[in-house]
């Protein structure tokens, strides 16, 4: 019970620090330049990450940047790269989490059920 508490604070904070430290070294140098902390943390309208505000039409890809069809890719690409580092990251520690799981089960000693245990308390 205790695992299932403690285990989404712990894999959720390694994710979110692994996601953020590769976000910030892989988004493209016009983007990190442009972008803000709160547009760093959200990154949720791709025109806004490549310094352009609201007004764009629809379906327009560049965002009105000339350039801004290939910072959208290179962030998009950046995104995706920061979150399979992240989910990366929770799959090593699970992995080595059952592992350490695995290996306290193997050192406890099998009892039968069958077996008559003796009391030591009685003498």
């Amino acid at each position: 019970m205790m695992g299932q508490a403690i285990a989404p604070a712990i894999l959720g904070s390694a994710m979110n620090m692994k996601y953020n430290s590769t976000l910030k070294a892989s988004l493209p140098a016009e983007v990190s330049r442009l972008a803000d902390q709160a547009t760093m943390t959200s990154l949720a309208i791709p025109c806004a990450s490549v310094g352009v505000g609201d007004g764009i039409a629809a379906g327009d890809s560049s965002c009105g940047n000339p350039d801004g069809k290939a910072t959208l890719d290179q962030t998009v690409s950046a995104i995706r790269n920061s979150m399979e580092a992240g989910l990366r990251i929770v799959y090593i520690l699970g992995a080595i989490a059952m592992l350490l799981t695995f290996l306290t089960i193997c050192t406890i000693p099998q009892i039968s059920i069958d077996a008559e245990v003796e009391d030591k308390k009685v003498p």
